[in-house]
């Protein structure tokens, strides 16, 4: 092989490295061409965090079992056996008992901005609960709950605790008036008749309008009885 024959090969073989390689290596991408960053970890768990609880759906008003008992008003309404075992006797007075959930609504929706006071009382368990601004279908993870324990107390939006306290405590098998009311975005409690609420908290996305008219009743396993239910509607705070 000459001089001259060896030169090219080498030459060829030098510029087919070269072309191998180029083809290998990726170009370095634009700006303007990087896709789109994904959503951080921490926005992805805070979406999450505010997801609303599923939960079990009740079954339409229409076909839920009614008793009549007092709101307050001048004659007896209409409330809905959601799930439980729910009773009124002759005064109005209200038993309701469950092994797990026990919910009883309201059938007429309230307004936006009330008052609800009953005198409550565990009679077998140690909570009491309210609950204001939900849905028929979904009770309270619509909406707002009180609850007062013999543990202490905490109110919850959809579900989840924004508010516990720790020195309010119930008595079971003693009579507790409880008073929740929601003002604009601020919700309130009060127990046995207090001036001041005992807690407090304001929404920063108040529950609001259709879907969040229902009110009514809890009970977790155990007997709970209600009496002298008065509900009232308020104006807003402006």
């Amino acid at each position: 092989m000459t001089e001259d024959r060896r030169g090219i090969l080498a030459a060829s073989a030098a510029l087919l490295a070269a072309a191998w390689l180029a083809g290998c290596a990726k170009p370095p991408q634009a700006a303007e061409d990087s896709p789109m960053p994904q959503a951080s970890a921490a926005a992805l768990a805070q979406s999450r965090a505010e997801a609303q609880p599923e939960g079990p759906k009740y079954p339409p008003l229409a076909k839920a079992t009614k008793l009549r008992a007092s709101d307050g008003g001048k004659r007896p309404v209409e409330w809905a056996v959601l799930a439980g075992d729910w009773s009124a006797d002759a005064r109005g007075r209200i038993t309701g008992r469950a092994d797990r959930n026990g919910y009883l609504c309201r059938v007429k929706p309230h307004a936006d901005d009330l008052r609800v006071t009953a005198t409550m009382r565990a009679v077998e368990g140690s909570e009491v609960t309210v609950w204001i601004c939900g849905s028929p279908r979904r009770t309270e993870l619509d909406g707002y709950a009180l609850a007062v324990s013999a543990d202490g107390a905490k109110l919850q939006r959809q579900g989840q605790d924004v508010k516990r306290i720790w020195d309010v405590l119930l008595r079971p098998r003693r009579d507790h008036v409880l008073t929740f009311e929601r003002r604009g975005a601020t919700l309130g409690g009060f127990l046995d008749g207090a001036a001041r609420p005992f807690v407090e908290w304001t929404d920063p996305q108040p529950l609001r309008g259709k879907g969040h008219r229902a009110l009514g009743f809890y009970v977790w396993s155990g007997r709970i009885a209600v009496s002298k239910i008065k509900v009232e509607a308020l104006a807003a705070l402006k």
